[in-house]
């Protein structure tokens, strides 16, 4: 039996631009047997992945650089293949930034970035030709995790012309979006038959605000990350300041506006 060992620790967008790896491992190296290692970003991307044989948790704050270096030596001698994918896009294709040519030269930056998907950087981090291009990762659910979604954003619309969801942080501290309220009030005020979803982490609960057209999920941990994933498919709108949520978004080929902050 054919093994492989994949470890891709980051954001969940991070995870998701790798999250077609499995598929094509087995389909182009004639793998058997996947192990996946992720961290709790990865695992709300990963989990149902078919092609994944086993999904290993790992808290990487709790493990020091040296400890996993150790892992990895040991995963090398046990397994057949070994992809350890960390800092594959942000080293080697993401604007690097001790380098001085991302400054001083708008031609550096044509020639040398935005040619490729990160999608298809990822491919290329494990060897695969080029014919593989395109493919992208995805999120898999059950058929009765689809049906309840679908069937509370249906409910929704007897009452609400469209369901709109709002994002209102990403991974980084960074990533707010401080206008939230008065966008949102725009919304309301526009389309007068609207829901507004709003979600975000623990960290931005100061943003949240009530309005009889307006239910928060902000900091829920009954409907985290890959509960809000899966309803981007079957809202109206999905506007997010979030790269994961937005490319969760894109991989339904739902509508999706990403916002980018200040």
């Amino acid at each position: 039996m054919k093994t492989c060992f994949i470890s891709r620790l980051g954001g969940c967008g991070d995870v998701l631009h790798s999250a077609h790896l499995p598929e094509l491992i087995k389909k182009h190296y004639g793998v058997d047997h996947i192990t996946f290692e992720t961290n709790y970003m990865g695992m709300h991307i990963l989990t149902g992945n078919p092609f994944i044989d086993d999904l290993q948790f790992i808290d990487a704050h709790k493990m020091s650089y040296n400890r996993m270096s150790k892992n990895l030596e040991w995963v090398r001698e046990k397994y057949d293949m070994v992809f350890n994918l960390a800092n594959t896009i942000e080293l080697e294709y993401c604007t690097n930034e001790n380098d001085q040519r991302y400054y001083r030269s708008t031609k550096w930056r044509r020639d040398t970035l935005g040619k490729k998907s990160y999608y298809d950087v990822m491919t290329d981090a494990i060897g695969l030709p080029d014919t593989y291009y395109g493919t992208r990762g995805k999120l898999y659910y059950t058929d009765e995790e689809h049906a309840l979604c679908q069937g509370w954003i249906d409910e929704k619309h007897k009452t609400y012309d469209k369901v709109i969801l709002v994002n209102l942080s990403g991974s980084t501290l960074h990533k707010k979006f401080i206008q939230a309220k008065s966008i949102v009030e725009k919304l309301i005020q526009r389309y007068p038959k609207c829901l507004v979803i709003l979600t975000g982490d623990e960290y931005c609960k100061d943003q949240a605000f009530e309005h009889p057209q307006v239910i928060s999920y902000v900091g829920s941990q009954t409907n985290g990350f890959r509960s809000v994933a899966l309803k981007c498919k079957y809202v109206d709108l999905t506007l997010s300041l979030e790269s994961g949520l937005a490319l969760v978004a894109h991989s339904w080929d739902a509508p999706c506006l990403q916002l980018l902050t200040a």
